[in-house]
C-alpha cells in the first residue's frame, strides 16, 4: 500500500493546536521527495524476505554498508498513515493527540475501558512471534491526559509490569514528557489508582524506579526503567549503553504476562528503535538470522512511522551486531548520523 500523504496529519477536523514532531516533519519531506523521484515502496513482507541476514555474516555485512546504502534502503519503507485511524479523529478524542500525523490505527489501538471514551494515543506492537508484546505510546502529558488517570488505568487493565522510558522530561528547552509518577517515598492518586514510588536507583545511563500500584484493594508491583542518555535529535553515544539497558529491562521482574509499555515523546522514533533492537536480538538468538527491514516494516503496520530517521535505522544494525556477536567493539554515536 502506498502512503496516504494527503491524510498524514492534514485531514479535516484535526485540532490546529496539535504539534509537529520535528523528526516526523523531516521524514514526511523525505517520503514526498522519494515518491516524486519515482520511488516504489515495499508493500508486502514477501518483498523483504530476501534481506534476512545470517548472524554469522552480520558483522561483515553491516560494516560494509555505506550511509548511502542505509539511506536508500530506509527510504523504501512505507511512510505515513497506511491504515484506518478514524477513532483518533473523533471529536471527543482529538484533544488526546499531541502530534499531527501520529495516531494509532483503529485495529492496533489500545482501549482504556471505563471512561467517557476508551481512546488513548497508544498502539499494540507485535514482538518476536508474540502478538501485542509491547505498547508504544506518547510520553504522558497533562494536556492530553489530565491527571494521568487514563495512562495508569491502561497500565492496570493491560497487566503491565514494566515501563521503558526513552526520553528526558525536558530536552533543549522543550517539554518532551511530564512526570506522571510520584517522587520516591510519595503516594499519589491517578484517577482511582494509587501509585507509590518505593525506590529510585540512578546509574550512569538510566534510572530504575519501583512502584506499588493499587486498585480495588489489589496491589501490584511495576518497574520503570528510564534511559537518560539518549540525546535529543541523535542516537545514544554508543551501542553498549542501550544494550546493557535492555538487559536490565529483561531482568526486571514480571509474572502477569502483560505487554511492556515503551514511550519516548511521540512514541515512534526512539520507541521504535528500542523495540526493533529487542525483537531482532530475540530473532537472531532463536533463528541465527534476522530481517531488519522486515522488522521495521511490520512495526509500521502496527503504528505509523516507527523508527523515524536513517540514523536510527543504522544504529539498529550496529546495536544488533553488538548484541548478537561477542567480538564487536563499541561504536561511537557519530557513526550513526546521516
Amino acid at each position: 500500500m502506498q502512503p496516504n500523504m494527503s491524510n498524514d496529519g492534514n485531514c479535516s477536523g484535526i485540532d490546529d493546536s496539535l504539534e509537529f514532531d520535528e523528526w516526523d516533519t523531516i521524514a514526511r519531506e523525505n517520503a514526498m521527495r522519494f515518491e516524486e523521484n519515482g520511488g516504489v515502496y515495499y508493500n508486502t513482507y514477501e518483498k523483504v524476505k530476501h534481506m534476512k541476514i545470517s548472524v554469522k555474516e552480520l558483522k561483515k555485512i553491516v560494516l560494509s554498508k555505506t550511509m548511502d546504502y542505509y539511506d536508500a534502503e530506509f527510504q523504501k519503507l512505507p511512510y505515513g498513515l497506511l491504515k484506518d485511524y478514524k477513532v483518533s479523529q473523533m471529536e471527543t478524542n482529538l484533544a488526546k493527540n499531541r502530534y499531527k500525523g501520529i495516531y494509532p490505527y483503529d485495529d492496533n489501538r489500545v482501549k482504556v475501558l471505563g471512561g467517557e471514551t476508551d481512546y488513548i494515543n497508544a498502539s499494540f506492537i507485535d514482538g518476536y512471534k508474540r502478538r501485542n508484546e509491547y505498547i508504544a505510546t506518547l510520553g504522558p502529558m497533562s494536556k492530553q491526559l489530565g491527571d494521568f488517570g487514563a495512562f495508569w488505568e491502561m497500565v492496570w487493565q493491560q497487566s503491565v509490569e514494566k515501563i521503558v522510558m526513552l526520553t528526558n522530561l525536558v530536552e533543549e528547552g522543550k517539554d518532551k514528557c511530564e512526570q506522571y509518577w510520584p517522587d520516591v517515598g510519595a503516594s499519589q492518586m491517578y484517577g482511582i489508582i494509587r501509585v507509590v514510588c518505593q525506590s529510585k536507583n540512578e546509574f550512569a545511563d538510566f534510572t530504575r524506579r519501583s512502584f506499588a500500584i493499587t486498585k480495588d484493594r489489589e496491589t501490584r508491583t511495576l518497574t520503570q526503567l528510564h534511559f537518560t542518555s539518549w540525546p535529543d535529535k541523535d542516537v545514544p553515544e554508543s551501542v553498549t549503553s542501550l544494550i546493557e539497558f535492555r538487559k536490565n529491562v529483561i531482568r526486571a521482574p514480571a509474572t502477569l504476562g502483560g505487554p511492556i509499555i515503551v514511550h519516548c515523546s511521540a512514541g515512534v522514533g526512539r520507541t521504535g528503535t528500542y523495540i526493533a533492537i529487542d525483537i531482532l536480538t530475540k530473532e537472531g538468538l532463536k533463528e541465527g538470522a534476522i530481517d531488519i527491514t522486515g522488522c521495521v516494516l511490520n512495526m509500521r503496520r502496527n503504528r505509523p512511522n516507527m523508527v523515524q530517521t536513517v540514523g536510527q535505522y543504522k544504529y539498529i544494525h550496529h546495536a544488533v551486531v553488538h548484541a548478537l556477536t561477542l567480538n564487536c567493539n563499541p561504536a561511537a554515536g557519530a557513526t550513526f548520523q546521516p
